[in-house]
C-alpha cells in the first residue's frame, strides 16, 4: 500500500471528519426537533456509551499507527507480522471485555436516572444495542491502526462516512413510519454500523494485508504493547472523567436541561473532531522525527503544525460565538436556554484543551505517553469533582464550569511540568505551544 503525503492525509481526514459533523451537529439538532427535549434526552445518555467505549481501545490504534510505521521504515517485515497478530490479540480481549462491562452496567444505569418505568426499560435495551455496538466497533480500531502506519487515512473516513449515510438514511426511511423512536434509532444506528465494518474488513482483506496468527503473538511485543496501552489508558480514564461524565451529573442536578446541555456538547465534539481530523496525520510525522538521532529540527516543525492548529481552532470558536442567540431559541426551543448559558464556557475549556493536542501526539510518537500519568488523573478528578461541587450550586453552568477549570488545569500541568520533564525526548516548550508564531 502506498503511502499519501501529510496534506492528503489531512483533507481525507478533513472530508471525513464533515461526514462526522453531520452526525454531531445536524443528527442531533434534528432528532432534538423531532422526538422532543425528554426523548432526546434519553437518545444522547444513552449514545454515551458510544462515546466511552472507544476509551476502552487504550489508544490501541495510535500505538499501532506508530508501530506498523517503524516497521515499514526497517522493512522489518516479520515485525509487521509480530505487531499487527499482537495488535489483534490484545483488541479481541478488549471487545470481550467491553461487551462484558456493557451487560453489565445496563442492569444500573437508568437507576441514576428521575425518568418513569417504562423509559427505564426502554433505555436499558438502548444501552445495551449502543454498547454492543460500540464494543464490536472497536474492531475499527485496528484496521485504523494498519491503514494509519501506513499514512493511508482514506479508509478510516470511508468508513465513518459509511456510518453516517446509512444512518442518516435509516433515519430518513424510519421518519415515514410509525415506528419512529429512540429505541428503533439505535438499531438503524447498530446496522449502520455493522455495514461500514465488513466493507473496512473487506478492504483490508483486498489489500493483502496478512491475516493475525496465534503463533506470531512475541511476548516481548506483548508486554511493550501493555506498556504503551497503560500511559494512553490513563489518559483516556482521564477523558472520560473529563467529559463522559458532565452530562449524567447534569441528568440528576436537572434533567430538563440534558438536551440543551447534550447538544451544546455536541457543538464541542465537532470542533474537537475536525482539530483531529485535519491533525491525527501529524503522528506519524512527529514519530519519524523524534526517531531520528538529530531532533534539533523538531521544535520548528511543531511550531509550524501547532500555527495551523491554533488558526483553526480560532476559526471555528469565532464563528460559532457570532452566531445570534435568536438563531438558537428558533433552532433548540425549549432546549435553547441551556444550551446558550454552557456553550460560551464548553467553548472555551475546548479550545484550551485542543492547544496540547500536538503535544499529546508527539508524545505518542516519542513513545512517552506512559511516563505521563499525575496530571489526565488530576485533571479528570478535579474536573468530576468541580463539576458537582459548583453544579449543585450553579446548575448547569456550574457543571461546564468544573470542565473549563479542568482545561485551564490541562494546560496549566503540560506547560509547567510535563514540557520540562520531557524536554530531552521530546524538544518542546511552553512557548512552541502557546505561542508558535515566535521563533524558538
Amino acid at each position: 500500500m502506498r503511502p499519501q503525503a501529510h496534506t492528503t492525509n489531512a483533507i481525507w481526514n478533513l472530508l471525513g471528519g464533515a461526514s462526522m459533523s453531520v452526525l454531531v451537529l445536524l443528527v442531533p439538532f434534528w432528532l432534538n426537533q423531532s422526538l422532543g427535549a425528554k426523548q432526546y434526552a434519553l437518545w444522547a445518555l444513552a449514545y454515551q456509551v458510544i462515546v466511552y467505549i472507544p476509551l476502552l481501545g487504550f489508544g490501541l490504534n495510535q500505538i499501532l499507527i506508530r508501530e506498523v510505521a517503524g516497521t515499514l521504515r526497517s522493512s522489518d517485515t516479520r515485525a509487521f507480522h509480530t505487531i499487527l497478530s499482537n495488535g489483534f490479540l490484545f483488541l479481541i480481549v478488549l471487545m470481550a471485555a467491553s461487551f462484558l462491562l456493557v451487560g453489565i452496567t445496563g442492569f444500573w444505569m437508568d437507576q441514576l436516572l428521575p425518568i418513569s418505568p417504562d423509559a427505564r426499560l426502554q433505555f436499558q435495551w438502548m444501552w445495551w444495542v449502543l454498547g454492543g455496538t460500540g464494543s464490536l466497533g472497536l474492531l475499527s480500531l485496528y484496521f485504523f491502526g494498519v491503514f494509519g502506519g501506513h499514512q493511508q487515512y482514506l479508509w478510516e473516513n470511508i468508513y465513518k462516512t459509511m456510518v453516517v449515510l446509512s444512518f442518516v438514511l435509516g433515519l430518513w426511511v424510519l421518519s415515514t413510519t410509525e415506528q419512529f423512536n429512540v429505541l428503533s434509532l439505535t438499531w438503524v444506528y447498530a446496522l449502520a454500523v455493522g455495514v461500514a465494518l465488513l466493507s473496512l474488513g473487506l478492504v483490508y482483506y483486498l489489500e493483502g494485508f496478512p491475516k493475525p496468527r496465534r503463533s506470531q503473538v512475541d511476548r516481548a511485543t506483548t508486554v511493550a504493547l501493555a506498556r504503551s496501552m497503560y500511559g494512553l489508558g490513563v489518559w483516556q480514564f482521564s477523558m472520560v472523567l473529563v467529559s463522559g461524565l458532565d452530562l449524567w451529573i447534569v441528568a440528576r442536578l436537572d434533567f430538563d436541561a440534558v438536551a440543551g446541555y447534550a447538544l451544546a456538547l455536541s457543538c464541542m465534539t465537532f470542533l474537537m473532531g475536525v482539530g483531529s481530523a485535519l491533525f491525527s496525520p501529524s503522528l506519524p510525522v512527529f514519530a519519524k522525527a523524534l526517531t531520528d538521532q538529530d531532533r534539533s529540527q523538531f521544535a520548528a516543525l511543531f511550531r509550524q503544525h501547532q500555527r495551523w492548529l491554533i488558526a483553526t481552532a480560532l476559526a471555528i470558536a469565532v464563528g460559532i460565538m457570532v452566531l445570534p442567540n435568536t438563531l438558537w431559541l428558533a433552532l433548540f426551543k425549549d432546549s435553547s436556554a441551556a444550551f446558550i448559558a454552557v456553550m460560551p464556557i464548553l467553548l472555551l475549556a475546548t479550545v484550551l484543551r485542543l492547544l496540547t493536542l500536538l503535544y499529546a501526539y508527539a508524545l505518542v510518537g516519542a513513545n512517552r505517553q506512559h511516563q505521563i500519568i499525575a496530571s489526565p488523573l488530576l485533571e479528570g478528578v478535579l474536573n468530576v469533582g468541580l463539576s458537582i461541587v459548583l453544579g449543585i450550586w450553579l446548575g448547569p453552568v456550574g457543571v461546564a464550569l468544573g470542565t473549563l477549570a479542568g482545561a485551564v488545569l490541562c494546560l496549566a500541568m503540560h506547560t509547567l511540568y510535563n514540557m520540562p520533564r520531557q524536554r530531552h525526548w521530546v524538544p518542546v516548550q511552553a512557548s512552541d505551544l502557546l505561542f508558535p508564531w515566535k521563533k524558538g
